[in-house]
């Protein structure tokens, strides 16, 4: 064989049992120096090992059990001194490949051929595994393809269907009743194909916020105001269609490290939970500030306010991971988000100060992940 199948390391091998090891097809190599022994303990896969009872021997038993003590179980220990053999049962060499004189030749290359067997198929195994861990890699790969898409391709759903559903309900509205019935039928048509589509959409957002949950966050750093400017104006046509005055605040320059689809889908699912929930001459504001070592977005309207106790059930179920009726299924995406950033998602509601649905985020991601 081209490469060595057993190393013999002694500072003074005896030609006999050279002569035993070197029977068969078996290509051996001594070692009698620790520095050359040492270099072969840096390759990943060892041959069997054979040591006798001379101190260069010993001295290496004591780096393989600093370097790689899963090989001391094979190694092979030709020695009669019973102070060596205490000495290498105390590093964890296996008593059962300790071999004293005198040395029986067949006993010898039995030990041998059991290690050679178990060291080719640790051999198989280590490629097996290194063949499993690309093949996982790769289909790791493939699933993050597939769920940015996913969680792309809702996020890009969600946003016109919303448009879609505020402009129908406005031309429903201003319909008279003198208006032609087949028109009202149809606008009844379009707004259940909506709905169903709505279910189907939420369906989807859920499936993305799990995968989101593995995914991981590519950071970099973000200025919140012009996030927040881009997604008002997705939002402000539908608004002004409903009735509905959409405005913000920006009280300065607001920086984070943070992962920019995550934070734009964010912001959508903060004004589309505050738009569905009013009428014509209801107002929203969206507020960015800073707090404390990080940034507050809040999206608050002056539309009804919730039924007593209805935000803490709200928030309740969001923080036990237990998704309801109650809990939609954008603040539910939403939370994901804040809390996958180190941040935190905040809902209050009075009759005094209206209903407002705010994240809070720090300045560096609190993940652990790298961009």
């Amino acid at each position: 064989m081209s490469q060595t199948d057993i190393l013999y390391v002694s500072s003074a091998p005896e030609n006999s049992f050279l002569a035993e090891l070197s029977s068969g097809e078996c290509s051996v190599r001594t070692v009698t120096s620790i520095d050359e022994a040492k270099q072969i303990l840096a390759r990943p896969n060892l041959p069997v090992m054979v040591i006798d009872g001379t101190p260069l021997a010993l001295e290496f038993c004591d780096c393989l059990k600093e370097t790689r003590p899963d090989c001391l179980a094979s190694l092979i220990a030709l020695v009669s001194d019973s102070r060596v053999k205490a000495r290498l049962l105390e590093n964890g060499v296996n008593p059962g490949l300790m071999l004293s004189p005198p040395f029986d030749a067949a006993t010898l290359r039995s030990r041998l051929s059991a290690c050679l067997d178990a060291g080719r198929l640790r051999m198989e195994l280590a490629a097996y595994a290194l063949d499993l861990e690309k093949n996982n890699d790769r289909m790791s790969h493939l699933l993050g393809m597939k769920d940015r898409f996913l969680s792309l391709a809702t996020h890009d759903l969600r946003t016109p269907l919303t448009t879609m559903k505020l402009v129908g309900e406005m031309i429903e509205k201003q319909l008279v009743e003198s208006s032609p019935p087949g028109i009202k039928r149809m606008l009844d048509i379009l707004a259940r194909n909506i709905a169903k589509i709505e279910v189907k959409v939420d369906e989807l957002l859920l499936i993305a916020r799990m995968d989101m949950e593995v995914s991981p966050l590519e950071l970099q750093e973000i200025n919140v105001n012009e996030i927040a400017l881009d997604v008002i104006k997705i939002f402000f046509p539908g608004a002004i269609s409903r009735g509905v005055e959409l405005d913000a605040v920006f009280g300065g320059v607001a920086r984070i490290q943070a992962d920019a689809r995550c934070l734009d889908q964010l912001m959508c699912e903060l004004i589309a939970s505050s738009l569905e929930r009013l009428d014509t001459g209801d107002h929203v504001e969206v507020r960015i500030s800073t707090e404390g070592e990080g940034v507050r977005i809040s999206v608050t309207d002056d539309g009804p306010p919730m039924r007593e106790g209805q935000a803490e059930q709200l928030m309740e179920g969001l923080l036990n991971e237990s998704p309801t009726r109650q809990t939609r299924v954008s603040l539910y995406t939403a939370h994901v988000i804040a809390q996958r950033h180190g941040g935190r998602l905040e809902i209050t509601s009075s009759e005094s100060k209206g209903t407002t649905f705010s994240v809070w985020m720090p300045q560096q991601a609190a993940t652990g992940e790298s961009a």
